[in-house]
């Protein structure tokens, strides 16, 4: 494990859940495709802008459950690592 390779101790994993909102489907694909890992993929740099639209139309609709009054929730789970130096 890293944390004890760089001799940290007493290290503990958990799961955590938790729920992420946006305004939107459609921001949360814009946001996606613009400023993260995967705009900067060669291949989705060369996807034109009517292909993007149909792409915030396809995942908007399949993520339709997920929305509220609020906007777009839907819940992630992440490794969070607690150590001691």
């Amino acid at each position: 494990m890293l944390l004890a390779e760089a001799r940290f101790h007493h290290v503990t994993i958990r799961l955590a859940v938790k729920l992420v909102r946006f305004a939107s489907p459609e921001l949360f694909v814009h946001l996606l495709t613009t400023t993260s890992i995967v705009a900067s993929t060669s291949v989705f740099a060369q996807v034109t802008e009517e292909s993007r639209r149909a792409l915030s139309r396809e995942v908007s609709a399949a993520l339709r459950s997920y929305v509220d009054d609020e906007g777009l929730a839907f819940p992630v789970e992440a490794h969070v690592a607690v150590a001691r130096a």
